[in-house]
């Protein structure tokens, strides 16, 4: 059976960002695609100068969304919904055809999906990057919460089985959403992009434990907090916790950490920064309460450092217990705090830990290997076309 791989095709990438510059979605995933493929990708953009954009054969063609239409959750919502569907349906240039239509979440952007594959013919992929069945993403501790995660999760299901193949991060992943569904069947599990080639191992170590991300809560940051106050280490050794958070976070922080002079809240970076912030570090801790991959860990690994990360969801897909890095019973300050401990005072233990790393990520998650997995995800969307 033919599946055209030998034209060039198009995919629409729907997602809904925001995003603040061409770093921010992954630009060398798109630049690699356009080997084979040209593309579409819609976001909602924090600037317009980066409508027009190309990353190869992609062109970044979003929404800027007036300020005072931002404010109001669904009217957001529908302006954004409203404009793209218009600027793809009546679009008169290369991109008229639409081979793949690819969403990067669950939620608004699969209506818009499934209106585009009715009316274009186009492949319905669906990328999980989240786990919906988490309580904490949730607000479980609301009325609230509760029904916004029986609706989030009723249309999550009912998307993965419209779509004609689904990505998701990790095997398990798809179990709680459609437990009937094997991998292998229209279900593809492998990692998210992350250029490893262009991170350079770095030896260099400014003495400091490194942190980043957010939110606050989700990615455990009052956790870390905790266990590193305990810890019996050197009191040259930093904390640096580097993330875009709330006043109301800074200030809760502020709290746990009691004073300790130690520790510091830093401000968000850009992706260049975050990689410098990465590369000076010892080691870096992502102690999530809830996590598909782990991206930061992907990076840190790809610059020869050390790992400790929660052994929950998705995580145990790239840090393998004192062999890539080290995993912590999720939410155990006193288990994080003796990993912690471990690679300050074991520096043949951390030495060991970040080479394995460097070395897992390059052979099993490069750009090489994701491409591959990528394109026999979309193409295995075509059978029986």
């Amino acid at each position: 059976m033919s599946l055209g791989m030998g034209e060039r095709k198009t995919i629409v990438v729907l997602g809904r960002g925001p995003i603040f510059s061409v770093e921010n979605i992954n630009s060398g995933k798109y630049s690699l695609l356009s080997e084979e493929f040209d593309g579409l990708v819609f976001h909602e953009l924090e600037t317009p100068d980066l409508q027009g954009k190309y990353m190869g054969g992609f062109l970044i063609d979003g929404v800027v969304i007036p300020r005072f239409i931002n404010k109001f959750g669904l009217l957001s919502h529908g302006y954004y919904f409203l404009i793209v569907l218009f600027k793809m349906l009546f679009r008169r240039d290369r991109f008229s055809k639409i081979d793949f239509v690819i969403t990067t979440n669950p939620f608004l952007v699969c209506f818009l999906a499934i209106l585009v594959r009715a009316l274009k013919g186009s492949k319905f992929i669906l990328e999980l990057n989240g786990n919906y069945a988490s309580d904490y993403n949730w607000e479980m501790g609301t009325a609230t919460g509760r029904l916004k995660k029986a609706f989030g999760l009723f249309l999550t299901r009912q998307f993965v089985k419209l779509a004609d193949a689904v990505k998701t991060l990790y095997p398990e992943q798809i179990k709680d959403i459609a437990p009937d569904l094997e991998i292998g069947s229209k279900v593809h599990s492998f990692h998210e992009f992350v250029p490893v080639s262009g991170l350079k191992a770095s030896d260099e170590d400014q003495g400091y434990v490194a942190f980043l991300g957010f939110p606050w809560y989700l990615k455990g940051v009052d956790l870390l907090i905790k266990a590193f106050r305990r810890c019996d280490i050197p009191d040259s050794y930093r904390l640096r916790i580097v993330g875009f958070f709330s006043d109301e976070e800074r200030k809760r922080s502020a709290k746990l950490a009691e004073g300790d002079a130690r520790i510091s809240i830093e401000p968000p970076v850009n992706y260049s920064g975050a990689q410098e912030f990465i590369k000076a570090c010892s080691f870096l801790v992502l102690p999530s309460r809830t996590e598909g991959m782990g991206r930061v860990l992907v990076e840190a690994m790809a610059h020869k450092k050390a790992v400790i990360g929660a052994d929950v969801e998705g995580i145990p897909s790239v840090v393998k217990h004192n062999e890539t890095g080290l995993l912590f019973r999720a939410e155990d300050v006193a288990d994080l705090r003796e990993c912690i401990e471990r690679l300050v005072n074991e520096s043949g233990l951390r030495q060991r830990l970040s080479s394995n790393g460097y070395e897992f990520v390059h052979e099993q998650l490069s750009e090489k290997v994701y491409l591959k997995k990528y394109k026999a995800l979309l193409y295995s969307s075509l059978i029986g076309r």
